[in-house]
């Protein structure tokens, strides 16, 4: 009588835990619970995209990742990396995604169907002191060029960055705040041309207090997205990808967005 009993008894724990299993996973379809992660985004500085971490204003891409992603239980990190080092290492897996890329920065990374801005990545700066005009790619060789380590800057320059970085009409540099340093080299005379994205510089030249000293001269290639672009080994980055794209669309919609680009001073790339 004991032994049935003592039978009966772990029978029906069984069922009970097997019930509970069920139930459980039924639970998470229905209500679409997922598995909270911490998502790390990386990049070098690139304001108003993406600014200093933890600050009031991290960069209006940083707080849309937040409050999109903040919304389907996952956390957001950002830190900021030289740009080559925060792709290697985001293609390796180490990091989730890199903030402002363009298609051409890392064409095996997996980018969402939503950019997070429309911009050239090619506009040309000089001082307002130098009577020199952009012509074609040709007239930048009696110009001293700053440009930005693993930087895609489109086809053109690329192939020009090549050929007249020995012969010493492009300087290239990396590490931290690198467009900040270009604009104050070329400020005391060490270079004569920069080329960013357009918001990015006059956001940098106006945080320098020299937006009076620049000029704009044109831009060598027309404008693309750019985007929070996923690590290509990272098994969730399709659903990263997913989530950002609708996301950014629903923020358009109940007007989120807008609030986020106003406080940098900015409005909807579409």
């Amino acid at each position: 009588m004991g032994y049935l009993k003592h039978y009966l008894m772990n029978k029906a724990l069984h069922l009970l835990k097997k019930y509970f299993r069920v139930s459980l996973v039924s639970l998470f379809l229905v209500t679409g619970i997922t598995r909270a992660d911490t998502i790390t985004l990386v990049a070098d500085e690139w304001c108003p995209f993406n600014c200093e971490p933890n600050s009031e204003l991290p960069g209006y891409a940083v707080e849309i990742a937040t409050t999109v992603m903040g919304r389907h239980g996952h956390t957001i990190k950002y830190e900021l990396l030289a740009w080559d080092t925060a792709i290697a290492q985001s293609r390796e897996g180490k990091y989730n995604a890199i903030i402002g890329a363009f298609q051409g920065d890392a064409p095996d990374f997996v980018f969402p169907s939503e950019p997070i801005g429309n911009i050239s990545g090619s506009g040309l700066f000089t001082l307002t002191s130098n009577p020199w005009k952009y012509e074609n790619i040709d007239s930048l060789k009696t110009q001293k060029l700053g440009a930005i380590l693993a930087y895609d800057y489109g086809e053109q320059v690329g192939q020009y960055i090549k050929k007249q970085r020995l012969a010493g009409n492009v300087e290239l540099i990396s590490g931290h705040k690198p467009l900040r340093r270009n604009i104050q080299k070329m400020m005391v005379g060490r270079l004569t041309v920069v080329i960013d994205a357009a918001p990015v510089f006059w956001y940098t030249a106006k945080s320098l207090g020299v937006t009076d000293k620049v000029k704009f001269v044109g831009e060598v290639e027309p404008p693309e997205g750019a985007f929070i672009a996923f690590s290509p080994t990272i098994k969730e980055s399709e659903s990263y990808a997913a989530i950002l794209s609708t996301g950014i669309e629903t923020l358009r919609k109940n007007g989120e967005l807008a609030k986020i680009l106003h406080k940098y001073g900015l409005q909807d790339w579409k």
